[in-house]
């Protein structure tokens, strides 16, 4: 015996049910309708990534360099001047090839303007560097395309044998090298041989 699908079905059915198929074929390969909500922000003050907790290790050519600690980071790279903005304390850490700490920095607040290349640092400004030495500021500003870390502020600098007090300072940006413009206050100075 040999029937067809005509025979099974009437005509007008097996239309029905192939316009059926065809239209839930259709229906599902149409684009879903997206909607939006559109805001005015002002993105000189409103964050395009604000984050908490933050702690992050940076690495150069697959050795990590820098250890990153915030409690709060905020990242406006839509505003006129793109920055990172890190309004409650920052700490770093930069390691040497050994992994060992050679200097950190912390601060009450930080700024890092992306496109010029500058960091601010503000309030209780704490860095040692590689040799010892803490230097204690209320702001200090570390331009990375100068290769030059600077501050008109009361900056103290102690190292292992004396104490320099004064306004202002220039240095290289591993503060290895460094001159006070008004020094003020007095040294103590290790006498070695005495």
């Amino acid at each position: 015996m040999n029937y067809s699908i005509q025979h099974l079905f009437p005509k007008h059915l097996v239309a029905i049910l192939l316009v059926l198929a065809l239209c839930s074929m259709l229906g599902s390969c149409k684009k879903e309708k997206q909607e939006y909500v559109h805001k005015k922000y002002n993105p000189e003050f409103v964050p395009t990534i604000d984050t908490d907790s933050v702690s992050m290790k940076i690495s150069d050519s697959g050795r990590v360099k820098y250890k990153m600690v915030t409690k709060r980071m905020q990242i406006f790279d839509k505003a006129k001047d793109p920055h990172w903005f890190f309004p409650r304390a920052i700490y770093l850490e930069q390691y040497d090839s050994l992994f060992h700490v050679n200097s950190t920095v912390q601060a009450d607040t930080a700024w890092n303007y992306t496109r010029r290349g500058v960091w601010r640092l503000k309030g209780h400004v704490v860095i040692k560097n590689v040799k010892g030495s803490i230097f204690k500021t209320e702001e200090l500003f570390w331009d990375q395309n100068q290769k030059k870390v600077y501050t008109d502020k009361f900056i103290r600098i102690t190292t292992p044998d004396r104490d320099l007090k004064g306004y202002g300072m220039d240095a290289s940006q591993d503060l290895t090298s460094y001159q006070i413009r008004k020094p003020s206050g007095f040294m103590n100075m290790k006498e070695e041989g005495l």
